[in-house]
């Protein structure tokens, strides 16, 4: 019973720590999702594609939380669980987030450049 309660200890333990390492990204997908419902009125393509990618990236982080914070040492301990199937969800998960963080990144340009006015005279030559 004793290593039971431990082992759930310092599940919990990797879990907050996981949670504690990703808290900047965290918070700056909540205040960008605050940020682009308060523009919404102003801007609301850019403030949409804005919401939309705080969005995933707020829910890459919570599951990347959990899968290194809580799944990683749960399976470890696990004898059902065979290191190459952990592998292979690691290798899944790790292709899934950096498709989540392009999408995310493509949103956040598109965001930049909607709703922007053609404009009436040519911009100057770049040096």
């Amino acid at each position: 019973m004793q290593s039971a309660q431990n082992l759930s200890v310092e599940e919990l333990t990797t879990f907050l720590m996981m949670l504690l390492n990703n808290s900047p990204m965290l918070i700056a997908a909540v205040v960008g999702a605050i940020i682009a419902m308060v523009m919404w009125q102003r801007a609301p393509r850019a403030a949409l594609l804005t919401l939309i990618a705080c969005s995933i990236q707020l829910l890459s982080s919570l599951i990347n939380t959990w899968i290194y914070g809580w799944y990683m040492p749960h399976a470890m301990h696990a004898e059902d669980q065979s290191h190459t199937a952990i592998q292979l969800m690691i290798g899944v998960w790790g292709l899934c987030n950096s498709l989540m963080h392009v999408i995310m990144m493509a949103l956040l340009i598109w965001a930049v450049f909607s709703g922007r006015p053609k404009p009436t005279r040519r911009p100057p030559a770049l040096p």
